[in-house]
């Protein structure tokens, strides 16, 4: 299970549910990507928690996957 809450803790909330093994968490716009160690994938779910029991599979069968970083590009080519 991923769960978020407010700062001091309060408000706490699943985001997703029958996450097995999450190793990273990167949020991009309005997503939480994660790895899970078990199953070798990248996975993503609304960070509102909409649709928390409806996890897409980004990118399955990647051996060995730990960490993920969320990184953008600006329409000048740009990254942030």
């Amino acid at each position: 299970m991923i769960e978020s809450s407010n700062y001091d803790g309060s408000g706490r909330r699943s985001i997703a549910l029958n996450v097995l093994h999450p190793y990273s968490i990167a949020i991009h716009n309005e997503l939480v990507f994660w790895t899970d160690w078990q199953k070798k994938s990248i996975f993503s779910v609304r960070k509102d928690g909409r649709d928390q029991g409806n996890h897409t599979l980004v990118l399955p069968r990647l051996p060995g996957i730990m960490d993920i970083h969320a990184v953008s590009f600006t329409q000048s080519g740009t990254c942030t």
